[in-house]
């Protein structure tokens, strides 16, 4: 769950520092799959009871408030590209 929620900030950073909307776009889209690969991680641990449901619930507010910010970049970015 760490490598993944650290690979979604990672991404981001990485992405931002592109020159090019195309890569920039392509590394949030990564940012938003390890978005999803913590919150399947999440379920699994909530499951095995390994993640309070206190704990899981917030990390879902977060996971969903987080995945709004790197859709409204992906969509940004794809805006912008048209005006290239």
């Amino acid at each position: 769950m760490r490598r993944a929620a650290v690979s979604v900030s990672a991404n981001v950073a990485e992405g931002s520092s592109r020159w090019s909307r195309v890569e920039q776009a392509r590394f949030m889209e990564m940012a938003y799959g390890s978005l999803m690969e913590l919150v399947s991680e999440a379920e699994v641990a909530g499951q095995q009871g390994f993640l309070a449901s206190a704990d899981y619930t917030r990390l879902r507010t977060d996971v969903a408030e987080i995945a709004r910010m790197i859709s409204g970049l992906r969509r940004n970015l794809r805006e912008e590209r048209g005006h290239d």
